[in-house]
């Protein structure tokens, strides 16, 4: 036990302490991504987020418009925030988000009906492109000292450093939720996003990264034009965003599944465990990629993460939540491999811009998710829900497939 103390204290000084104290203001720019990946996306109330927009909505098809609303507004702002976020530099922008994500938090703490959610779904929208932006800076960042080629290792921590706040914030929601209340544990939530809010200010913009003095609405056409020419990245995100929206939309489900399996308390824990082990798979995502190629990590992440969910649903007892526990993991392998093949197939010039389509068409296809399984669960059954969105979407990896043998960056 003490040894594995000690690896962990070697862990974050290493990664993160010497990072942070580092004289080189780019270095010191990946570690401070680090952090406010961390806090912003340390959610409490994430397991029990549906629970409590059921308490005060009523139905699970109002419960899911919520969440609806929120990846509605990310997709109608995926853009914009692209643009300006290639006009005025990311740091901006991630003040931007972070204020949102607060602001969104402290009306979902203070909402009496049904009608102040989607007021703080409408906030929330905003937050959805930060991880976006965070990429991209990231990208930025790395490129500005000539280590391009770290880039995959470098979005393995910070999505490992995502998923364990997750985590973090799962396991912890359980113990809010004991003491407090399903209210209780949003208004806890708020510390964490000042935390966010604060670090943003932090943050550095890249010398790489260089302000776009073009018409916004030419840099938008020219990015939607470079979008179009390259099949292999129009296909892929495609394939991408199908596969997102619909395993997210399902994931979101979750906790109205597992209530009738295990107490409300232990959902958080579920989470801790998936969260974790997302966590450690994401920080090994380039090296298995530098075994079996990107490609192939995709595609096999992304068929063994819903194949372990269909199989935890259909089991329906005790063991579901272990199974859906090892999907996790295939997640944590998909997730940076994923953003890794995106950046490399896209133009410095729209970087952010271009992400930003990738990152509309997840929100779109989750948004439009969500509806279809709060309507299929009002009207069947979480269960049948879920079963219904993780094999339709074991379907569509197959796209995957297709979009590797298109051309892409530099091939037309």
């Amino acid at each position: 036990m003490y040894k594995a103390f000690l690896k962990i204290k070697s862990f974050i000084h290493k990664n993160f302490i010497c990072g942070l104290k580092s004289k080189n203001k780019m270095r010191k720019n990946v570690f401070v991504l680090y952090l406010f990946s961390f806090f912003i996306r340390m959610n409490f109330s994430l397991p029990i987020e549906l629970l409590f927009f059921v308490s005060l909505s009523g139905s699970y098809t109002k419960a899911m418009s919520v969440i609806f609303v929120a990846h509605m507004t990310s997709t109608c702002l995926g853009v914009p925030l692209g643009l300006l976020s290639d006009k005025i530099g990311r740091k901006k922008v991630a003040v931007l988000c972070s204020f949102f994500r607060l602001s969104s938090f402290i009306i979902y703490a203070l909402a009496p009906c049904y009608e102040f959610l989607i007021l703080g779904a409408l906030c929330s929208g905003f937050y959805r492109f930060s991880s976006v932006n965070s990429d991209t800076l990231l990208y930025e960042s790395l490129a500005s000292m000539r280590l391009k080629n770290k880039y995959h290792k470098a979005i393995s921590k910070l999505k490992s450093v995502s998923s364990f706040s997750l985590g973090l914030g799962a396991v912890l929601s359980g113990l809010f939720y004991y003491f407090l209340s399903l209210r209780g544990v949003v208004i806890i939530t708020i510390l964490p996003m000042f935390g966010a809010f604060f670090l943003s200010f932090l943050l550095k913009e890249a010398p790489f990264h260089k302000e776009t003095k073009n018409n916004p609405f030419k840099h938008f056409f020219k990015a939607l034009v470079y979008f179009k020419k390259n099949k292999r990245l129009f296909s892929f995100t495609l394939a991408d965003s199908l596969h997102y929206g619909l395993n997210e939309s399902s994931f979101t489900i979750n906790a109205a599944f597992f209530k009738t399996i295990m107490p409300v308390e232990f959902l958080g824990v579920l989470r801790f465990a998936g969260y974790m082990l997302s966590s450690v798979t994401s920080f090994l995502s380039a090296k298995i990629a530098g075994f079996i190629g990107i490609n192939n990590t995709i595609f096999f992440a992304a068929v063994m993460d819903n194949i372990v969910n269909i199989f935890s649903v259909l089991l329906a007892n005790i063991f579901s939540p272990i199974l859906k526990t090892f999907g996790s993991g295939f997640f944590g392998i998909y997730s940076p491999a994923t953003g890794a093949f995106i950046q490399k197939e896209v133009s410095d010039e729209e970087r952010a811009t271009l992400v930003s389509f990738a990152s509309l068409l997840n929100s779109g296809f989750f948004a439009l998710g969500t509806l279809l399984m709060g309507f299929l669960a009002d009207l069947y059954s979480p269960w049948t829900a879920m079963f219904i969105g993780y094999s339709s979407a074991l379907l569509i990896n197959f796209l995957f497939l297709i979009a590797f043998k298109q051309k892409g960056k530099g091939s037309f």
